[in-house]
């Protein structure tokens, strides 16, 4: 049997996460793929994936792996059929014959994006991938929470950002975020898609209507839940409802919950599934390297449109001011 490696894309809106649920009927991606691999093949064909998403996540780069007695000069092929007998939620980018050492699970890091509509309404073609604030009228306070993500940034233990599953209490909470960053756009980027590509912008945002805030987070490993719950926390402080220095007081806390494994804490929140994306999962160091830098160099240039932006401003309230005089 030939090992091969799929990046996948899907939208999990209308899925009950990645894993499959053996005891139960409920659709799942990986149920999905496997079933579609399953009939091409005429076998039962199991999938290892590397990441297992909830229940309305979505994902542009999920990796599996799949060992089937196919020739590995007919990837191409394979990858046809399978697109062909896919729902049109589930997309494969790519498909390649790997070495039989290698496994999807054995990530070096993971980006995970998190989009938030700060307006009181989204698009009715983004309400599937985007959390809409709503009801909060006042901007996100971007400044706090970037220096409340700041304190998140480095190893530190996560104990209190995860929740830990019963099945795997013993993975460690010790992780390694190596970038944490926060940004508004005042147009929806237009890497926002669905996973067929489809643009989820109607032009509202670049009238500054409902500006886009984008959370990425690189992050060696995480906990169940630890993205929306790093998210949620952080929205808290942008609303001003807790300082930023909360999340270095969670931090702090090395103490356990009496309950166990599934705990809350009064400084933590979790945010809704909708708006999170698995983007990319790292395999080398060569990978990790460049994203870091595509991430730098992105945070740059968005600061100097901030800049320009304000300064156009400051000039067109001075001319103002002028004019009234």
């Amino acid at each position: 049997a030939q090992r091969f490696k799929v990046i996948v894309a899907y939208d999990g809106s209308d899925f009950k996460g990645w894993q499959r649920q053996s005891r139960t009927k409920l659709l799942t991606v990986q149920g999905e793929i496997e079933k579609a691999l399953s009939g091409i093949l005429r076998r039962n064909i199991t999938i290892s994936g590397c990441s297992r998403t909830d229940t309305g996540v979505h994902a542009r780069g999920q990796v599996f792996t799949c060992d089937i007695p196919w020739p590995s000069n007919r990837s191409d092929d394979l990858l046809r059929a399978l697109r062909d007998r896919l729902p049109p939620s589930i997309l494969p980018r790519s498909l390649t014959p790997v070495h039989c050492n290698f496994s999807s699970r054995h990530s070096l890091a993971k980006l995970y994006k998190y989009y938030v509509n700060e307006g009181l309404r989204s698009s009715p073609f983004a309400t599937r991938y985007v959390y809409t604030m709503g009801k909060h009228k006042n901007r996100l306070n971007l400044d706090a929470m970037r220096k409340a993500a700041s304190y998140l940034e480095g190893t530190h233990n996560f104990s209190r950002f995860g929740v830990l599953e019963n099945e795997i209490e013993k993975r460690s909470p010790i992780k390694h975020i190596y970038s944490l960053r926060i940004d508004r756009e005042e147009r929806a980027p237009s890497s926002l898609s669905a996973p067929c590509g489809h643009p989820l912008d109607d032009g509202s945002a670049a009238n500054g209507e409902t500006p886009q805030i984008v959370l990425s987070c690189i992050c060696d490993a995480f906990l169940w839940k630890m993205m929306r719950r790093i998210v949620g926390t952080l929205l808290q402080v942008g609303l001003g409802r807790l300082k930023p220095n909360a999340t270095l007081e969670i931090l702090e806390e090395e103490s356990r919950s009496p309950r166990g494994s599934l705990w809350n804490h009064p400084l933590v929140f979790t945010a809704p599934p909708q708006g999170l994306f698995l983007d990319t999962i790292f395999y080398s160091e060569r990978e990790l390297k460049s994203a870091m830098r595509r991430e730098d160099k992105s945070a740059v240039a968005r600061c100097k449109r901030e800049f320009l932006r304000w300064a156009t401003r400051l000039l067109h309230a001075t001319y103002c001011c002028k004019q009234m005089h």
